[in-house]
This record gives C-alpha cells, sequence and structure tokens, in this order.
C-alpha cells in the first residue's frame, strides 16, 4: 500500500489492514463501504455495525472488526442526544476498543475509539457522575497516548478530543484556554468543520466575539469535507445559528 494511500485511510479514522484471510478482508471492506460517508442519522454505522458484528461472531480476535465495531459505536452515540443509547452504545465501543487496544497497543485505533467512546458514555452518565466514577482519567490516558502515537489520525481527531474535553469539563476542572489551545493546533495542521464550530464556541464562552465570528466565518467559506460532507454540513448549519445568536458581536 502506498503512502498516499496510507494517508487517506487515516484522514477517514481507518488503517492499514493487517495480513488477515480473505474471507475476513472482504468483511471489512464490505462494512467500511457501508460506513461512508457517515451520515447524521447513523444509518450506515447501524448497518455497517450489524455487519461487523457477524463477522466478529467467526473472527473474535479480529483487530481490524474490533476497532471498526468501536468506531461505529461513536458515531451513533454522537449523533443522539438521547442519555441511554449514549449509555449503552459509549460503553459497547469503549469495550470493543479496549480489547483492540490490548490487542495491538502499539496501534492508534482502539486508543482513539476508546476515548471517544468512553466521553459518549461519560455524557449518557452527565459529566459530573462521569468525573466522580472515573471516566474522566481513562478519557484522558487513552486520549495522550492517541495523540502521542498519530495526531493527524482521522483528521487530527485526539486533538480535537481534547480540545472539546476541556470545553465540557465543569468548573473547577473546565479549562477553555487548553481547548483553544487543542483545538487551534488542530486546526492549523488540518482544517475541519468540527474543529472550527468547536473553537467557535469555546471562544464564545471566553467573550471572544471577534475570534468567534472569524472562526465561523472560516467554517461557512471552507469547501466541503467529501470524506464526510454530511458531518460538514452539519456544522455549517449549525455555525450558523451561533453566528445568528451573535448578531452584531464582533463586528
Amino acid at each position: 500500500m502506498s503512502d498516499q494511500e496510507n494517508q487517506q485511510m487515516a484522514d477517514t479514522g481507518a488503517a492499514p489492514k493487517l495480513t488477515a484471510p480473505a474471507e475476513l478482508l472482504a468483511a471489512v471492506e464490505a462494512a467500511d463501504n457501508t460506513y461512508f460517508p457517515a451520515d447524521i442519522e447513523a444509518r450506515g454505522a447501524r448497518a455497517a455495525l450489524a455487519e461487523l458484528e457477524k463477522g466478529l461472531a467467526r473472527w473474535p480476535e479480529s483487530f481490524d472488526l474490533l476497532w471498526r465495531l468501536a468506531r461505529c459505536c461513536f458515531w451513533i452515540s454522537d449523533r443522539s442526544e438521547d442519555a441511554a443509547l449514549k449509555r449503552e452504545y459509549g460503553a459497547k465501543g469503549a469495550a470493543y476498543a479496549e480489547k483492540a487496544m490490548n490487542r495491538h497497543p502499539a496501534r492508534i485505533e482502539g486508543h482513539y475509539y476508546y476515548t471517544l467512546c468512553i466521553g459518549e458514555y461519560g455524557r449518557g452518565l452527565s459529566i459530573p457522575v462521569a468525573i466522580l466514577q472515573g471516566i474522566e482519567k481513562k478519557f484522558l490516558a487513552q486520549a495522550e497516548i492517541a495523540v502521542t502515537i498519530d495526531r493527524m489520525f482521522d483528521r487530527t481527531g485526539p486533538l480535537l478530543a481534547l480540545g472539546r474535553f476541556y470545553y465540557v469539563l465543569p468548573w473547577p476542572k473546565r479549562s477553555l484556554s487548553k481547548s483553544i489551545e487543542y483545538l487551534r493546533l488542530a486546526l492549523s495542521l488540518r482544517p475541519t468543520a468540527r474543529g472550527y464550530f468547536y473553537l467557535a464556541e469555546s471562544y464564545i464562552d471566553t467573550k471572544k466575539w471577534k475570534e468567534a465570528r472569524e472562526t465561523l466565518t472560516a467554517l461557512e467559506q471552507m469547501a466541503i469535507d467529501q470524506i464526510s460532507p454530511h458531518e460538514h454540513q452539519w456544522f455549517v448549519n449549525h455555525g450558523q445559528l451561533l453566528l445568528d445568536k451573535l448578531g452584531s458581536k464582533g463586528r
């Protein structure tokens, strides 16, 4: 596989496949084709999850199946505001990701998707309850490992996760300065609609109206991300709502 192909896979939250039986590789490819592009309603993720679970029944130790199962669980949870669903799929995804990172601890996928899924589980509990249960420490431990292995993975996903983490934490653990630092770094390396939206919200909460407006304008003018066009459009639409709320602030 060429360097260009490897980079494209890393951009989409994928990675070079391990050597595996032809049937397993075919199952993985079919599930990827079902998953992408990741739609807002998570229909593709749900269908891919079902396909991957069938594969796991045949190859229960497959790293390639385990981390993809975690990815599907994250996307299903991320697309919903239902607390019970977040707890269900966050816990399920974290369990798959933990098995993946135990299988291949030097690879990023298990650590990264564990970070995302345990974060979703914590959101389903409520952030204060999640902190009491030690979710914060689990999140940070794996997020920092993911950044160390490959901060560019999934379009700077590990950096975006940390940037959002410090935004959603309650006082006194919340740190908008850390949130802004991580998000600005992520955007300097690889602009994404999610990154611009998250950064704008962090600026708004620090009352940096001008910076928030500039960030939302950059989001609005950004070319559509073909890797995940549905997600891109969701953030553009919600960015416009933030701009409307800003009114004349930052002009």
